[in-house]
């Protein structure tokens, strides 16, 4: 939390006019890891809230959203996107950007 935050505010004071999309983690079967990444995310859309210069892209949260989120976005590995969830990520991000 403390190392993503502090390289958010690096990032904007050396380029004042810049935003920063973050992309919140991915859902993956391992859920001790799962777990972790979720309450980190809940931390840091708290405290992007009141930054309008970072704006959140809840890739993760649009995965959720499938009830079989695991084979329909991801690897049999449970981590890594198969093709349609690098399709997902890339939508979404390119409809922030616009």
């Amino acid at each position: 939390f403390k190392n993503i935050n502090d390289i958010c505010d690096i990032l904007l004071n050396k380029y004042p006019r810049s935003r920063i999309l973050y992309i919140t983690p991915l859902p993956t079967t391992n859920t001790i890891r799962d777990q972790f990444n979720t309450k980190l995310k809940e931390m840091l859309i708290n405290n992007f809230a009141v930054n309008k210069r970072i704006e959140v892209v809840d890739v993760g949260g649009k995965m959720r959203e499938d009830p079989d989120w695991s084979s329909a976005y991801l690897l049999p590995d449970g981590l890594h996107q198969n093709a349609d969830g690098v399709k997902l990520m890339a939508e979404m991000i390119a409809m922030k950007i616009k």
